[in-house]
């Protein structure tokens, strides 16, 4: 999965057509801990991401397979450098070794970190880059702006970019293993660079198809072109494993009181776990150890606006909205 930026510019342009029916997708990246994903890896050559609009047929029946790879969604805890990354909510590890670090809210996705531990190369993003947002509707474009550090052996690089994610086609998606209807593509292009004269510079494109069954892509098809470097990469799904045993948990259950708030905000649950408060940019405000029924919720230093708040236990996450005054 290639990810995108964040100092979060976004705006989410909502098209009308009086003469097309939209289609949005609200599960786009919202995963849970746990969840096992695996996808075909296939040749990339002659393969190419297909047409624009309402209504297309993008068929990839013919795609040819090289292997099997797996994606694993994990507790940033239960990886190596977990502690590294204090915002992440959860990991996407690759079985190529490679780690994502993300931050999940309500409505979006952020990339806050990626690790590759065989070839010891590591970015951490003191802005958070957006890969996600939901829901997201045939027509909608989000921008965004991030910053980052490259480290890899005893060199690093510090970068900056901008990413936008269009919603640019809707219709049906053919792969060699089934066929998919309501899907809606987005691309996602990210252009990077570092503060040498001149400046390198990166562009990745991927191009991704979701629906509203599966968190994951059906299918992505990413390009990567910088001056020394040219990639492409095309993977479909075949099994996305959702844990067993997940707590669903309603409002009613876990309460979360005043909203709005002025001083002190209060958390009553019959669970153990942790709390993390992030403004709508991802950004971290506060955190907290829920280890009693009722947990309070400074709020007198935090700056007015709108913060999710995210409870994580060892079954279940639930996140709701804290509007400070």
């Amino acid at each position: 999965m290639k990810i995108i930026g964040s100092v979060l510019l976004l705006s989410l342009c909502a098209l009308s057509y009086e003469s097309i029916a939209q289609l949005t997708v609200n599960t786009c990246e919202n995963f849970s801990i746990g969840t096992v994903l695996k996808f075909r890896n296939c040749q990339t050559s002659g393969v190419y991401h297909g047409d624009t609009g309402a209504n297309q047929t993008w068929d990839f029946s013919n795609l040819s397979t090289i292997d099997t790879v797996t994606e694993w969604v994990l507790s940033p805890s239960a990886t190596p450098h977990g502690s590294m990354y204090p915002t992440a909510t959860f990991v996407e590890k690759h079985s190529d070794g490679t780690y994502v670090y993300a931050h999940a809210t309500a409505d979006s996705g952020y990339l806050v970190g990626f690790e590759d531990s065989v070839n010891q190369f590591v970015i951490q993003y003191s802005n958070s880059m957006l890969f996600a947002v939901r829901p997201i509707s045939y027509g909608d474009t989000a921008t965004d702006s991030f910053v980052m550090n490259y480290s890899s052996s005893s060199l690093n690089f510090p970068g900056k970019g901008q990413s936008s994610i269009i919603a640019d086609g809707y219709g049906t998606l053919i792969l060699p293993n089934a066929s998919y209807s309501n899907v809606l593509r987005l691309k996602i292009m990210q252009v990077e660079a570092d503060t040498s004269t001149p400046p390198y510079i990166t562009t990745i494109i991927t191009y991704g198809w979701w629906d509203n069954i599966h968190n994951s892509a059906l299918l992505k098809i990413d390009s990567t072109n910088s001056p020394t470097y040219i990639s492409q990469d095309v993977l479909y799904m075949i099994s996305e494993a959702v844990p067993t045993g997940v707590k669903q948990v309603s409002i009613e259950e876990n309460l979360l009181y005043p909203n709005p708030v002025r001083d002190m905000a209060y958390f009553e649950t019959k669970d153990k776990g942790a709390i993390t408060i992030t403004n709508q940019i991802g950004q971290l405000a506060g955190s907290f150890l829920v280890e009693k029924d009722v947990t309070e919720i400074p709020t007198n230093n935090i700056t007015a606006g709108l913060y999710y708040i995210a409870f994580q236990t060892e079954k279940y996450r639930q996140v709701l909205k804290l509007l400070v005054q």
